[in-house]
């Protein structure tokens, strides 16, 4: 059993780029749970030394607190960057529909305070 949870709603794909992505396989609403993230509750030092590759699956709830997703990726971990995300966090551990979202079409987020800069900066 995993410890995040991606609704039965959408599927991991292949994405062009060679990596994963989630895509609705039917219509989403507005509001809807994408995804619970869960892990183990990790402090800022704890964090630091896991792999790279942990570290990007992980996200942060608190100052100075992260979650670590598990060990191999889970499909709940496989939602794509994008400038113009349908998907946005609620709380520390929910990514929700912004918009409705059609059958085969991506989910997508900005997945970091960076990530948006980067789109400001694109887009100016």
């Amino acid at each position: 059993m995993g410890v995040c949870y991606l609704t039965p709603k959408a599927r991991t794909v292949s994405s062009a780029d060679g990596g994963f992505g989630s895509v609705a396989g039917v219509p989403i609403d507005a509001g809807e749970t994408i995804v619970a993230f869960g892990g183990t509750c990790l402090t800022r030092a704890e964090f630091d030394r896991l792999p790279s590759d942990r570290r990007r699956h992980s996200i942060q709830i608190d100052d100075g607190l992260y979650m670590a997703g598990a060990v191999e990726p889970e499909a709940a971990t496989f939602i794509n960057h994008s400038c113009e995300p349908n998907c946005g966090m609620s709380g520390a551990v929910l990514l929700v529909a912004l918009r409705p979202i059609s059958a085969g079409t991506a989910a997508t987020t900005t997945s970091s305070s960076a990530s948006a800069a980067l789109c400001s900066v694109v887009a100016g």
